[in-house]
């Protein structure tokens, strides 16, 4: 008898639809139902799974690409490999970057910053606050203190770099306005995304500012800013912007 974890491995490789000679060995079929046919309930509950968790995060990439086409590219994304997210919601996280990779969407590149900022705004919607001490509380820290500082951004708050602008196009979907007469040029750009009152807000920002929020995002330390990615004379004005504009609320 095979250890647990090499038959787990095998039956999650059976779900992707590789079926081991091993591991059929393993599996019963049933009056009713072949080996086969019962790992394809299976495969077709985890298809479903991925289909149904990504036509609720990307709607406007749906509507954009059609439901078939994004069904299929939703049962090539779960053959990807498997997440190890307990949450339904957590599985479409990857979805942009697979987009980038389909050689037949290079035609449509701007569906891979869709994605991306739809992932944004889903989290913008949902991720909870982050616990974390009253910026007032910085003037007690001693400079060894303060260099460690993590700074924590409102909970609503998140920003993409993206090369078309996305943000124009998914505005236009909620509006009902003519797609058609967007001008979807290339251009390299940076969108902050919150949500106000129940609405989405779109706004344009810096490559410095994209680089210090997604910074705070990862966790770095201000010590590890100035190290790896921002000047002092760059990060002191960016520090005390995103205070005056509510984006960093606090620190760890």
């Amino acid at each position: 008898m095979p250890a647990l974890e090499s038959f787990q491995r095998n039956m999650l490789l059976a779900l992707q639809g590789d079926v081991l000679p091993g591991l059929r060995r393993l599996l019963r079929g049933s009056q009713d139902f072949s080996i086969d046919e019962r790992l394809k309930i299976y495969q077709g509950n985890r298809y479903a799974a991925y289909e149904q968790a990504i036509s609720v995060c990307y709607p406007v990439l749906g509507q954009l690409l059609g439901k078939t086409c994004l069904k299929e590219l939703a049962q090539a994304y779960s053959k990807q490999g498997f997440s190890d997210q307990v949450d339904l919601g957590e599985l479409p996280k990857g979805f942009s970057a697979f987009l980038k990779s389909i050689v037949s969407l290079d035609a449509w590149p701007y569906l891979a910053d869709m994605a991306a900022l739809e992932w944004a705004i889903k989290l913008s919607r949902f991720s909870a606050p982050t616990p974390h001490r009253a910026l007032t509380e910085l003037v007690t820290l001693s400079d060894s203190e303060y260099d460690a500082v993590c700074f924590v951004l409102a909970s609503d708050l998140h920003c993409v770099s993206v090369n078309y602008p996305v943000d124009k196009i998914w505005q236009a979907h909620q509006d009902s306005t003519d797609i058609e007469a967007l001008q979807v040029e290339a251009r390299e750009q940076y969108i902050l995304v919150r949500q106000r009152s129940g609405e989405m807000q779109f706004e344009p920002i810096t490559a410095e500012q994209y680089q210090f929020l997604k910074a705070c995002q990862k966790g770095r330390t201000l010590l590890e800013m100035l190290d790896s990615e921002l000047s002092s004379e760059q990060l002191d004005p960016l520090l005390a912007e995103a205070i005056h504009m509510g984006w960093v609320v606090g620190f760890c």
